[in-house]
C-alpha cells in the first residue's frame, strides 16, 4: 500500500515511517502541509497519516484539499494528533478516522485499511 506520512515532528514521523516500513508498505514522508499536497499529487498514496498541527497549512485544510483532488478522492485520510481531535471537524475536512499519539502498529494498520476503523 502507498502511504504518505505527514508530521512536522521528526521523531513522530520517523516512528510512523518505521512502523509502516517494517510492514512492507511503500512510503513517503514530509514535514509540512505544502509538501504533503505536492508529494500526494505525484505519489498518489492510498492512505495518508496526517498530523493536524503543521506549518503553513494545518492538517484539517490539507485533508480537505486532498479529498477534493480527483486522483485522490478515495484516499483514506487518518488524522494523527497528540490530543483529542474535534469530532465536528472530521466530516468537514473529509478525514476517515483519527489516531492519538503515540500510535501503535495495530491501530495504524487498521486506520489505513487493514481492519476495522478505530473509533472516531
Amino acid at each position: 500500500m502507498r502511504v504518505l506520512v505527514v508530521d512536522d515532528n521528526r521523531n513522530a514521523s520517523i516512528i510512523l515511517f518505521r512502523l509502516l516500513q517494517f510492514s512492507g508498505h511503500e512510503l513517503r514522508s514530509v514535514t509540512s502541509g505544502e509538501q504533503a499536497l505536492q508529494v500526494a499529487a505525484e505519489f498518489l498514496p492510498e492512505a495518508v497519516l496526517l498530523d493536524i498541527e503543521l506549518p503553513e497549512i494545518d492538517g484539517y485544510a490539507v485533508a480537505k484539499i486532498l479529498r477534493g483532488m480527483p486522483d485522490l478522492s478515495a484516499i483514506r485520510i487518518v488524522l494523527v494528533k497528540g490530543i483529542d481531535v474535534s469530532a465536528a471537524k472530521m466530516p468537514e475536512c473529509g478525514a476517515d478516522c483519527h489516531l492519538r499519539k503515540p500510535v501503535d502498529l495495530d491501530g495504524v494498520l487498521k486506520a489505513i485499511g487493514a481492519g476495522p476503523l478505530p473509533p472516531a
